[in-house]
């Protein structure tokens, strides 16, 4: 509505300038008109004392001719005539000297002073010359002129009201609610709501600009439906990656497993036979029952571990304790590096303590196994790989920013040969491998990386060519 009003305010501020300047005019006009009336009143009455003085002075003689003269304002309060003598007249104020000196040379003369109008016409006989003077108050004129003001005042202040009534009423239909409905339809559309159009019934600017928000609209709401299903397929892609990078990490464990499961294989295999040739007898025979079901659950274990990482799982966002899936990731992944002649090993900063965050386990049980089977194959002479768990405060990398705050860290070290440093850049990127074709697809440290990334922690390596290499992932520290 403020710019309904600033147009009422603006018509009303031209309007009342044009008002005051045709008053003025008309009020000039008038008073010039007043005059020039006056003038010839004056004219009227001086030419026609003239001549009557005249003739009384030639037949009566110069004292009945100035007694005449007097005479004639009886009646007229505001007029009065007088005879004067040209050498010195003797009424004041006294006459402007050019315009008495018109007088004398025998010319009509007309002037104003103070509140007056004055008329001077000259009479002569016998070579005797006298001059009838008409003097005459503007008093009348005054007061005409301050009625004529008034009535000015009052006209241009009810055009005005009038005017401003029919500019308010018509700006606020015109202008103020067509751009009041603009503005509510762009507060919409920042803030998202992309369901209502604006109703077009007008064909003028505003109504061309309404169409063409509703056609931005609809632009917007399309390339919002395009982005959402470009988001929901990326997502869909993504997770497959990263279930595909899983099954991966599976069959790199199924060799691990397989070994594993041998040892509870042939127990049972043993006693099942020492039962069926009846080796065994009473207790005996329990004992054996009990030792095969003790090796089938520790296989079925065992398997259940592989088959629930392979799974695939909806995000679930939810509280974990980074310590639990930590043991958890290193009792899947040992039977691989036990195949591998590694000793993997898992170091709690405070035995007991809480390392809480919050996300979803299956994705940062993907992280970790991700680092601790590139940490298993890299290993050399001594065949270790440690898993840290501790808690830390410090600043997140310049490209994340924030402020320094508490993380959970977990740390996976191994002895190998290192990363040369022309490659650490490069470790992150997607499809980037050393190894040989058909030992790795260079998802596993990008998958981890951008899992990181979506749970608002992030990923560092450090590494010693030739003794050591730590990679490091911090997420955020969640109070318990």
């Amino acid at each position: 509505m403020r710019l309904a009003l600033r147009l009422t305010l603006f018509l009303v501020a031209a309007m009342m300038v044009v008002l005051a300047v045709y008053a003025s005019v008309s009020i000039r006009d008038l008073v010039g008109l007043f005059e020039s009336d006056t003038w010839r009143d004056h004219e009227v009455l001086g030419r026609a004392l003239a001549a009557s003085a005249a003739s009384v002075w030639k037949s009566e003689g110069v004292e009945r001719a100035a007694a005449v003269v007097q005479g004639a304002q009886a009646g007229e309060t505001s007029l009065s005539a007088s005879w004067q003598p040209l050498d010195a007249p003797t009424f004041e104020p006294q006459p402007p000297a050019a315009a008495w000196a018109g007088v004398r040379a025998g010319r009509e003369a007309h002037w104003a002073a103070g509140s007056e109008l004055f008329s001077a016409f000259p009479v002569e006989h016998a070579g005797v010359r006298a001059a009838i003077v008409i003097r005459e108050s503007l008093s009348s004129r005054d007061a005409y002129l301050r009625g004529a003001v008034r009535d000015a005042v009052l006209t241009v202040l009810g055009l005005v009201a009038v005017s401003s009534l029919l500019a308010s009423v018509l700006g606020v239909s015109l202008v103020g609610r067509p751009v009041h409905a603009l503005v509510e339809q762009a507060r919409r559309v920042g803030q998202g709501d992309l369901s209502r159009r604006l109703a077009v019934e007008r064909r003028d600017e505003l109504g061309e600009l309404a169409a063409e928000m509703n056609s931005m609209v609809d632009a917007i709401d399309a390339a919002h439906q395009r982005v959402e299903n470009e988001s929901q397929a990326r997502l869909r892609a993504l997770e497959q990656l990263r279930h595909a990078d899983r099954l991966s990490t599976v069959g790199k464990l199924a060799s691990g497993v397989a070994h594993e499961l041998g040892t509870p294989l042939n127990v049972v295999s043993g006693r099942a036979k020492m039962i069926e040739r009846g080796q065994v007898a009473g207790e005996g025979v329990q004992d054996n029952a009990r030792i095969i079901v003790q090796q089938t659950e520790r296989m079925t274990h065992i398997i259940r571990q592989l088959l629930d990482f392979a799974r695939v799982r909806a995000p679930k966002d939810a509280p974990l304790e980074l310590a639990e899936l930590a043991t958890r990731v290193v009792e899947l992944l040992r039977p691989l590096a036990k195949k591998n002649s590694v000793d993997l090993e898992l170091e709690l900063e405070r035995a007991g303590g809480s390392y809480r965050t919050r996300g979803d386990r299956a994705e940062l049980e993907q992280v970790l196994s991700n680092l601790i089977v590139n940490a298993v194959q890299a290993s050399t002479s001594p065949n270790r790989v440690t898993v840290t768990v501790r808690k830390l405060r410090r600043l997140p990398p310049a490209e994340l920013g924030g402020s320094e705050a508490e993380y959970v860290e977990l740390g996976v070290t191994d002895r190998g040969s290192g990363v040369p440093k022309e490659v650490a850049p490069h470790v992150f990127e997607p499809f980037f491998t050393t190894k040989e074709v058909g030992e790795g697809t260079g998802l596993g440290l990008s998958v981890a990386y951008g899992i990181a990334r979506e749970h608002g922690g992030f990923i560092e390596l450090e590494s010693d060519p030739g003794q050591q290499t730590t990679f490091s992932v911090y997420l955020p520290c969640e109070e318990s």
